[in-house]
């Protein structure tokens, strides 16, 4: 960057291009501050590099900062003194790295140069990790503004100024908007606070009523010398009228019409020629109220479309933008073209809108111009550029439309808005156009997410800053997510990459760790050796994006070819590591801390055609799968060809039955290895999926059709302790061993089980208990002293049992039994045996064991089994 004395002339003179040379790397180099999230202008005078502007309507200066150093801010003025400042440091939610520093425009006291680094570094030394940002005076110098105007064209003048006056409209508090603003006022106050004509008045009651007219009292404000050259007065029926004028003792009369002034506006002019800026002055008319409250309508509809020649390969379609914010805005002649905003509405699912508005009174009859405008912003996302200046000073709406005739009321239609590059306008923009495509590629992820699982889908708002002047490829683990992008930096690629990391963030388990860190050693996440947690943070970003875009949802010409899979022999030739450290990815320790190990290891989880696929070349060519290789029938393969990214997704959510009770956190501790044996659990696959998958843990010296790993070669968890092996049935099941004999066996939840043995010493068992007597009709059974009774009938007669000189004795209760009566019948429990195999889980289930992983337990011809796999 240049020397300092270059950089306050340049700020002094504001010069924009000297400011952007001399600025340099100074706002984009990685140092203190981590990401700008508002503050500076991108665009001011046409200037490409960031700008604060002093003034009360524009935004705190908000920057994202490390926590873990001291942060200074300075402001270097022109006159070359340095400033000490002392900003308001905020936590940022979501984040432990870093902090919000917030700097008021208060803070700004003076133009010149903001610096903001490491405390106890010179900043004044602008070295590259110095975030510098030029500030500025006069943000828009609207006063200043002249266009060539015919004489009394005053609606050409203020046309000039549209740009200025809308965005004080919307933002400084002394021009307050809403829909339903007069469409006078708003150009009286501004005329107030930029104009050189000011104060400017006309009485309500005439001082004059002679036979020339009526006359009422001119008063206004103005430079000296300054002496009225033209009256007019403009009319809600768009009829624009010269008004006589005299001089009469210093004081400015002005005759009123014929029938009296209508509503509307007056404009006094002080120029001899030609119509400008500084020589008018604006007022209400001094009409009297109105006698008819005059109601007209105007309707407008329309539809919004994007040219997409990326998502889909070879294909070139017209997209609907659905869910987008859109805007009208009206303007008349009697408020001299100042356009003032409509309630917004939104595009529906074909990407289409329609509202109205009903004006009355004043100006109800005028006829209007017609604008539309949009905002990328729904309740799911947010694009837009951060620092331009529709961002800022007109709450990210942007003009796409505009009738230039005064039209009347009823419906008017804009057709429909196609974005397409270099078609020419708004429309034809290329930012504009990867904005709109921007758009409809998250809400195509969002619908494809839904109809999957609610679950997967946008869990809260994010924001995609396109084009972002300062950091782009950057998505930060904030709250809300923010996506940067740089405009030289914008691909489909790119973007898919970094919306991976904002659905990463939104259903990972806890914070993300280290991230603030990764980016500031080496302003990178794509290093050779990262943490664990990065390393699987950008590798599933990659995956995302690969998935993404080649066939899971979008099926894109920028699918690139040489993201198919690779074992770590395909990866010992890693680029970014030869470079760093000499050699490639050449233990499981470098795969797992690095993102294209996470990256393959991923897609080595879900890629079809595995077993025909070749991992013996040790360059990082494509490794092609051979069509013609057929899988052995004698062999136990696991192709599962139907697993693709949803399966991945899935694999995030918590499930407690599987001894997950969180989401998956991506943490110092946690990467991809972790995220494998959760891959199989939440699937439900074969251990034996992830052994010939597996290649990037080991080199592999044959391709997995090479391994011809036997049917039933699976062991089963047993009860005895060691896994029990398995013979191939008929070549359609798997027989690990029979049945005792005399037992029974059954299936429950998945595991084998035999019903524990039970037998009834007195009685006979009814599957639950023993049945030892129904008592006959007339006598009462009960238990006494442990033993069963019934009462006798007359005569001391027992219909069974035997008399004991009282009652029935029916039968002394067992051993290890219990008697009860139940129903009116005496039973005892049985007397349970021991599990004639298993371990008791419960009073009549012995566990046995369990199938392999992914098959299914069943009992078959005796013995216990589950089907090939």
């Amino acid at each position: 960057m240049s020397d300092q004395t270059s950089l306050l002339n340049a700020v002094r003179s504001r010069d924009w291009r000297a400011i952007q040379a001399a600025i340099g790397s100074n706002h984009g180099a990685p140092g203190a501050v981590i990401a700008v999230e508002r503050g500076p202008i991108d665009g001011y005078q046409g200037s490409i590099e960031p700008v604060v502007v002093r003034h009360p309507a524009a935004p705190n200066v908000e920057l994202l900062v490390r926590s873990d150093i001291s942060v200074a801010a300075a402001l270097l003025g022109v006159d070359g003194r340095l400033v000490p400042l002392t900003p308001a440091f905020e936590a940022v939610e979501g984040s432990d790295e870093l902090l919000r520093l917030r700097l008021t425009q208060r803070d700004l006291t003076t133009q010149g140069v903001l610096l903001v680094g490491e405390a106890g570094v010179d900043l004044t030394a602008l070295a590259p990790q110095t975030l510098a940002l030029a500030v500025v005076d006069d943000r828009w110098e609207c006063g200043a503004v002249q266009t060539s105007c015919a004489t009394g064209d005053y609606v050409c003048v203020f046309e000039s100024h549209q740009r200025c006056l809308e965005q004080d409209l919307t933002f400084t508090s002394q021009f307050p908007v809403t829909e339903d603003s007069a469409e006078i006022q708003p150009l009286v106050d501004y005329l107030q606070l930029y104009g050189a004509v000011t104060d400017v008045t006309i009485s309500e009651q005439p001082v004059v009523n002679d036979r020339s007219g009526v006359w009422h009292a001119l008063t206004f404000t103005a430079p000296a010398g300054a002496q009225v050259a033209r009256i007019k007065a403009f009319t809600e029926e768009d009829v624009q009228v010269d008004l006589q004028f005299r001089v009469v003792d210093g004081v400015v009369q002005v005759l009123a019409p014929v029938d009296g002034f209508q509503p509307g506006l007056i404009v006094v002019d002080t120029s001899a020629n030609g119509a400008r800026f500084d020589s008018i002055g604006v007022t209400s008319s001094p009409a009297p109220a109105l006698l008819e409250k005059a109601c007209r309508t105007w309707s407008v509809s329309g539809c919004l479309k994007v040219e997409d020649a990326l998502t889909q390969s070879g294909t070139t379609a017209n997209r609907a933008l659905v869910g987008v914010a859109v805007r009208p805005a009206s303007a008349t002649q009697l408020g001299l073209g100042i356009f003032l905003p409509w309630v917004p509405t939104s595009t529906d699912g074909n990407g289409c809108f329609s509202t109205s508005k009903t004006f009355c009174g004043i100006g109800a009859k005028a006829g209007r111009r017609l604008r539309t405008t949009l905002a990328w912003a729904d309740s799911k996302v947010a694009i837009h550029n951060p620092l331009a200046w529709e961002t800022i000073f007109n709450a990210s709406f942007f003009q796409v439309h505009q009738n230039n005739s005064w039209t009347s009321p009823g419906s008017h239609s804009t057709g429909t808005l196609l974005f397409k590059e270099y078609v020419g306008g708004v429309l034809g923009d290329t930012e504009r156009h990867r904005q709109a495509l921007t758009w409809y590629v998250t809400h195509a992820l969002d619908n494809a997410f839904n109809a999957q699982s609610s679950w997967l889908r946008y869990q809260n708002f994010y924001k995609i800053e396109y084009p972002h002047p300062l950091w782009g490829g950057v998505a930060l683990p904030i709250v809300p997510p923010v996506v940067q992008l740089k405009a030289n930096q914008w691909s489909l690629y790119t973007l898919v990459h970094e919306i991976g990391h904002v659905w990463h963030y939104m259903h990972n388990s806890g914070v993300m760790p280290n991230i603030a860190t990764s980016l500031i050693n080496g302003w990178d996440t794509h290093n050779c050796h990262e943490d664990y947690n990065i390393a699987f943070l950008e590798g599933f970003a990659e995956f995302f994006q690969r998935q993404v875009l080649c066939g899971d949802v979008f099926n894109s010409a920028v699918c690139y070819w040489n993201t198919t899979p690779r074992s770590r022999n395909g990866l010992i030739n890693h680029g970014t590591c030869n470079q760093e450290q000499g050699f490639g990815l050449i233990t499981p320790l470098h795969v797992s801390y690095n993102d294209d190990g996470v990256t393959h290891a991923l897609q080595l989880l879900v890629v079809d055609d595995f077993y025909k696929r070749n991992f013996l070349h040790s360059s990082n060519a494509f490794q092609p799968f051979v069509p013609s290789v057929q899988l052995s029938a004698d062999c136990q393969w696991y192709p599962y060809d139907n697993l693709n990214l949803w399966h991945v997704l899935r694999t995030f959510r918590a499930n407690s039955s599987l001894g997950y009770p969180t989401n998956f956190q991506s943490g110092i501790n946690y990467g991809i290895s972790e995220f494998y044996d959760r891959f199989r659990a939440v699937n439900n696959l074969p251990s034996g999926y992830l052994q010939d998958r597996k290649r990037l843990w080991d080199i592999n010296a044959a391709n997995p059709i090479s391994v011809c790993r036997k049917p039933c070669a699976e062991l089963s968890p047993w009860w005895t302790g060691g896994p029990k092996p398995s013979t191939l049935v008929a070549n359609t099941r798997c027989d690990i061993e029979p049945v005792p004999a005399g037992q029974t066996a059954f299936v429950q939840s998945n595991a084998y089980f035999l019903k524990q043995p039970r037998s009834c010493p007195v009685g006979s068992y009814d599957t639950a208990n023993c049945h030892v007597l129904t008592p006959a009709p007339g006598t009462t059974p009960f238990i006494w002293n442990n033993n069963l009774y019934t009462t006798p009938l007359p005569g001391n007669v027992c219909p069974a049992g035997s008399f004991d000189t009282a009652n029935c004795f029916i039968a002394a209760t067992p051993p290890g039994t219990t008697p009860f009566i139940w129903n009116g019948s005496l039973y005892t429990t049985p007397v349970i045996g021991a599990c004639a195999a298993g371990v008791l889980l419960s009073p009549d289930h012995c566990y046995i064991g369990q199938p392999p992983t992914a098959a299914t337990a069943q009992i078959t011809s005796g013995f216990f089994s589950y089907p090939r796999q």
